[in-house]
């Protein structure tokens, strides 16, 4: 069975990477409080960062459809929604693993969208609140009880840290659940440090329910290279070094400024994550205040499907091209199109841009022979 795109295993993104080395304080904080692994919460949000690249344009803008629709829900009303999903849920756990809820329940249904950079399910989050709040107080996750909707604002805020304590504790309870012999023939205490993160990982994919019945199917193989729920996701190529490169603050930032004899300016800005480039940015400024600025990203290895990208700002015209990929350009009413073949030649992406900064929006996909076709018409 082939995976869909973004279960695929891949190398975590620069994005990924970025938001590690941006929280590692939090994590390597969240992760010694509870005594779990800071690289299995890093690993189970960097999955989620890294995957959202694949996601088809649609899914894209459906999920931000969903995620406007539960921000504009009443706490009153998502009590009540929580209520009845609850007691569904403890009636027939199975009913709410994977897309068992159907694919539009998250338009219909504001506890099945997964929000925030973690991509937690909001059923997933209070219930998790409600569990741990009290018995970790220093979280400072009891305001959050009775109170969905700060829950749920916090949990899509990029600057909160409680996507950081709802993935720490699900990772306490993957902790528990494999020492305690959740998973039959597989000995916790056996596994490697990266082996136990994988799981951690899985479990936070997956969720318990689903793993207990692959288990009781004979289905459950974690690290087998078709492995659906994350565990061979976090142990592909160089994952585990990375996360461990960004947690241990392995990551060097650089800035000069030159004047050149014409009076302009160059800055350069570098930052480097375990020796290779995460991201360097060259900002020329002319003498009469122009300023153009190259960014480009990468991880530091030639060979992953995230090539660099740079983006070009100059006055009131942004530029993005990606380094070795074939792309086409429409500039409709001051909006920039740029279709780019991405993820080594798999697949089209075409991105709007607005005029001025923003990496741009994925507004479309298709797979590379049909926007071949769109790209170079044959004559």
């Amino acid at each position: 069975m082939t995976l869909p795109l973004d279960q695929q295993p891949a190398e975590f993104s620069p994005a990924a990477q970025a938001y590690i080395v941006a929280n590692a304080d939090s994590i390597n904080q969240v992760a010694q409080l509870l005594g779990v692994s800071a690289s299995g919460i890093a690993g189970s949000i960097g999955r989620e960062i890294t995957r959202t690249s694949f996601l088809s344009a649609l899914n894209t803008v459906g999920h931000e459809v969903a995620v406007a629709l539960l921000l504009s829900t009443s706490n009153a009303n998502l009590q009540l929604d929580f209520a009845i999903d609850e007691a569904k849920f403890f009636a027939n756990p199975a009913a709410f693993e994977g897309d068992n809820r159907g694919k539009f329940a998250a338009f219909t249904d504001s506890m099945a969208v997964d929000i925030g950079p973690g991509h937690i399910n909001v059923l997933t989050a209070i219930q998790t609140v409600d569990l741990y709040a009290q018995a970790y107080p220093s979280l400072g996750l009891q305001q959050y009880i009775d109170n969905p909707l700060a829950l749920v604002q916090a949990l899509v805020d990029q600057n909160s840290d409680v996507t950081i304590k709802i993935a720490g504790l699900i990772a306490l309870q993957a902790q528990q659940f494999f020492q305690n012999g959740g998973a039959p023939g597989i000995d916790w205490n056996a596994l490697s440090a990266d082996q136990q993160n994988a799981l951690v990982v899985s479990y936070y994919t997956t969720g318990q329910t689903q793993i207990q019945t692959d288990v009781r199917d004979n289905a459950y193989n974690p690290f087998s290279s078709g492995d659906p729920t994350g565990a061979a996701y976090y142990l592909f190529a160089n994952n585990p070094s990375l996360v461990a490169s960004a947690l241990s603050n392995n990551v060097a930032n650089f800035s000069s400024t030159v004047v050149n004899p014409d009076g302009s300016q160059t800055i350069t800005e570098t930052t480097t994550i375990g020796g290779g480039l995460l991201t360097k940015t060259v900002i020329s400024i002319s003498a009469d205040g122009n300023e153009t600025q190259i960014t480009r990203y990468g991880n530091g290895n030639l060979n992953s499907p995230y090539q660099t990208e740079d983006i070009v700002s100059t006055g009131n015209t942004t530029v993005d091209t990606v380094a070795n990929f074939d792309t086409a350009f429409n500039f409709i009413g001051g909006t920039q199109t740029t279709t780019t073949n991405t993820r080594l030649g798999t697949a089209v992406q075409t991105k709007k841009i607005a005029p001025v900064g923003g990496r741009g929006e994925v507004i479309d996909v298709k797979p590379s022979q049909e926007a071949a076709r769109d790209i170079c018409p044959a004559k």
